[in-house]
């Protein structure tokens, strides 16, 4: 626009010059809502995440209980004692992942830190 109010004639060029005018107050205008809508935007990111620690642990709960289960079937069919330690190694390994490890502080709330808890 500030090309075009150079190149034309001067009854045209005052109104490109409003319009440059114009234009740069909305942009700053916008910018302040992108601001505060990309504020809004992390704050509910955050609580999401916080929100999914349960998910995860609980993922990994189901993911024990039916690794203990299909290690106990092979207990079964091929009669080893040994392989029954195991499951039930993985069936108390998914209880002990829900006993929180510092009082107050259930989940970590991380994607990462949730699998060594």
């Amino acid at each position: 626009m500030a090309v075009a109010a150079e190149l034309v004639p001067p009854k045209k060029a005052e109104y490109y010059k409003k319009e440059v005018q114009r234009y740069d107050k909305e942009k700053v205008d916008i910018k302040k809502e992108a601001d505060s809508l990309e504020a809004e935007f992390r704050k509910a990111n955050e609580a999401s995440e916080r929100m999914m620690a349960p998910h995860y642990r609980m993922a990994q709960a189901m993911t024990f209980i039916q690794i203990a289960i299909s290690l106990a079937s092979i207990t079964v069919l091929t009669r080893k004692k040994w392989l029954f330690g195991v499951a039930g190694g993985g069936f108390l390994r998914t209880l002990g992942g829900h006993i929180p490890r510092k009082p107050g502080r259930p989940f970590s709330g991380g994607r990462v830190s949730w699998f060594f808890a």
